[in-house]
């Protein structure tokens, strides 16, 4: 129950901010009473006074009364307000509380829809905080995980190196072991620059570098890159392509152009082959295996004026509901939870680069009928005048 003193307080506060208002009504009133008297003493009316002065007192009765009905509404909507800035209120409580629904004069309702405009986009932007803060703190500690495996490999191979070179076999063992080092060293470098790249992509515009290229050649050069594991893993890759390299010209970054390509090759290139996982985990030999190819098949959708990039393994394929998930960070699915390296990360930053270049990623998968995996550009149709003008001469 608020007291007497509060209630003088607020009606204070309410005067004071209304002053303007409060004065020239004031000086009307008064103005109005004095010629009122004026005009009834040089009439002759002796008594005109008196009962002047008595409506005067009424009018500024009743003028008081409609403030009082006016600010008592106004100040508990303020104290409303406030209650969400106390500190007696915990900061989860106050973030728990929307704005009031309702105010009750129009100039307050204008200030409140405001208001409502404000919370709503905080509210948002502190979800997308928390939302960040959760995934690296995840991304953090799978990250720390991860490297756990090569950096125990990595102690294990010096404590090897160290008794061979005891025993005078390093030289012997050396060109072995140096693989094993090379190996594990990539696989630091890997999860490293993995960390690098999903944390660009939250300022991907200070690292962007859009330049005209052929979509064709950028994929190439990537798939060539890792010729060596193809062989090694027995998948062998080979392109489409319809029409010219150069009808698939596109305007973007090349660098995440290439992190995307790589992250779809690095998924091929684990599950692109049957019989390369077992109970046990990856290998890539297995007596029982074939070869296996990876299509990679360039087509123009002219209907809907894109450039598609499809990516074709003959793997093992993912389940239905694997496939609705297989963007999602962390998400490692059914046949990644027998690779202790994966990391569910790979897919997530593919799309995330491809959102920010202008692209889009669609995956399409059934168990046992290997996976497709289509990028999908936008044609760069502004770029035909300059090159029918180029053609022409």
């Amino acid at each position: 129950m608020r007291t007497f003193v509060e209630l003088l307080g607020d009606l204070r506060r309410y005067a004071v901010d209304r002053w303007r208002f409060f004065v020239p009504a004031f000086f009307g009133f008064l103005s109005a009473v004095l010629v009122f008297v004026l005009a009834g003493l040089l009439d002759g009316h002796p008594y005109l006074l008196r009962d002047a002065l008595y409506a005067f007192f009424l009018a500024v009765l009743f003028w008081t009364i409609g403030l009082i009905w006016d600010a008592y509404p106004r100040n508990a909507f303020l104290r409303l307000l406030k209650a969400h800035m106390t500190e007696d209120v915990a900061e989860a409580e106050r973030i728990d509380r929307p704005p009031p629904e309702s105010a009750p004069t129009r100039d307050l309702e204008t200030f409140l829809a405001v208001l409502r405009a404000y919370d709503a986009a905080w509210r948002k932007k502190h979800a997308e905080t928390a939302d960040k803060v959760l995934f690296y703190t995840a991304f953090g500690t799978r990250f720390v995980h991860q490297m756990k495996t090569p950096i125990s490999a990595l102690t294990l191979l010096i404590e090897a190196a160290n008794r061979a070179a005891a025993d005078g076999r390093l030289e012997a063992m050396w060109p072995e072991m140096r693989r094993s080092f090379e190996a594990e060293v990539g696989r630091m470098e890997g999860l490293t620059q993995q960390m690098l790249n999903t944390v660009r992509l939250e300022d991907i515009a200070r690292d962007l570098a859009l330049e005209r290229f052929s979509l064709v050649d950028a994929v190439r050069d990537v798939v060539n890159a890792y010729k060596h594991e193809w062989v090694i893993r027995r998948i062998y890759p080979s392109f489409d392509v319809a029409g010219r390299s150069e009808d698939y010209l596109v305007h973007t970054d090349r660098k995440w152009l290439r992190l995307i390509v790589e992250q779809i090759v690095k998924n091929a290139l684990q599950y692109g082959r049957k019989g390369m996982l077992d109970e046990h985990g990856p290998h890539d030999e297995a007596p029982d295996s074939a070869s296996a190819t990876f299509i990679v098949r360039f087509r123009r959708d002219r209907a809907a004026d894109l450039l598609v990039v499809a990516f074709v393994d003959e793997g093992y394929g993912m389940p239905k509901e694997d496939v609705s998930r297989a963007f999602e960070p962390f998400f490692t699915g059914t046949m990644g939870r027998r690779v202790a390296t994966a990391t569910g990360i790979g897919l997530y930053l593919a799309r995330e680069a491809a959102k920010r270049i202008g692209a889009h990623l669609r995956l399409m998968s059934e168990p046992g009928a290997g996976t497709t995996v289509e990028l999908i550009f936008p044609r760069a149709a502004y770029f035909e005048p300059h090159d029918r003008n180029r053609a022409t001469g």
